[in-house]
């Protein structure tokens, strides 16, 4: 390689004592499977563990990682063109990825531009609620239209660059699912997304999906659980929706998370109550007990007649 830097140098010494060991693997046929790390990939993680080794501000743990991981990223480079070494350096490789996730030092292997996940899914959350319950507080959204810190976008410009955003991270993720490359740098920022931001797994790859297709219908589920019956689906949902709002809402958005909360609570309200029995003051923690309101009945078999309409319509 290249560079003559004092690491590097350090590294190809090493490169020459496993170089027998690697050798040894040259007969073995090629793996089937597609490559998880590209030539790029791994010169920027090269470069990025290259300047934690030669920190002065880590511990001598991360500092040991790091030296591990320039070693394995320049043996992967080293072995680029020879098939069975490089596929067990890669396999290397990915042990220490699990173990740099570990330690909380997942941004060391994602890209620069995969850096902000987590801003983004916070946003991609924010966008859910206001989908999904903006047309119950259409008032509160008025009052909001004015201001400069609200999530709703105020250009297409802008709603096209989250949607594009998601749409490229989408793809990529598909593509390392098919690939069932796990540690990845997109299924990485995913995951540490999740992690850092306190986000299922599942509802949140469900949410890149519909905002990577530009579908803002989230508030159509609840009319749809509503039109069917599906009173026990839409009781979690809304509960659980409430729960995750904390999670969501930073401090500096606290009034859009209060609206959000009186949108949601008003939606409860609505089309829930307590079972016989069950004392008032629990009811917010005993959503468990919560059973339909005659006016969520009145809904059910409006919405069931509006679509019996429809049909004869058509």
């Amino acid at each position: 390689m290249a560079s003559r830097n004092p690491v590097m140098q350090n590294t190809e010494r090493q490169l020459s004592q496993r170089g027998l060991w690697l050798q040894a693997l040259k007969g073995k046929p090629d793996p089937q499977s597609s490559e998880p790390y590209t030539e790029d990939m791994l010169q920027e993680r090269f470069h990025h563990f290259t300047k934690l080794q030669e920190s002065n501000n880590v511990s001598p743990k991360t500092q040991k990682l790091a030296e591990n991981y320039v070693l394995h990223a320049a043996l992967a480079l080293h072995y680029m063109d020879e098939a069975p070494a490089r596929a067990i350096v890669f396999e290397e490789l990915q042990k220490l990825d699990k173990q740099v996730v570990r330690n909380g030092m997942f941004h060391q292997i994602i890209p620069d531009k995969l850096r902000d996940v987590v801003a983004e899914m916070a946003e991609l959350y924010e966008w859910k609620y206001f989908s999904r319950y903006g047309d119950y507080f259409e008032d509160q959204m008025n009052r909001r239209k004015g201001r400069t810190n609200g999530y709703l976008p105020k250009t297409e410009a802008e709603t096209m660059t989250s949607v594009k955003y998601w749409s490229d991270f989408n793809n990529y993720l598909v593509e390392e699912e098919e690939r069932r490359h796990f540690s990845t740098q997109y299924f990485t920022a995913f995951i540490m997304g999740c992690k850092a931001g306190g986000y299922d797994r599942e509802q949140t790859r469900t949410l890149i999906r519909l905002r990577a297709g530009g579908n803002a219908d989230w508030h159509k589920d609840l009319d749809k659980m509503v039109k069917e019956g599906n009173f026990g689906d839409l009781r979690r949902i809304l509960w659980e929706d409430l729960q995750g709002l904390e999670n969501t809402f930073g401090p500096d958005k606290a009034e859009d998370e209060r609206a959000i909360r009186a949108a949601i609570e008003c939606q409860i309200r609505r089309w829930f109550e307590l079972s016989p029995g069950a004392p008032e003051d629990g009811f917010w923690d005993a959503w468990h007990s919560w059973v339909p309101t005659k006016q969520l009945v009145e809904d059910h078999r409006a919405a069931v007649k509006a679509q019996k309409r429809q049909r004869n319509e058509d």
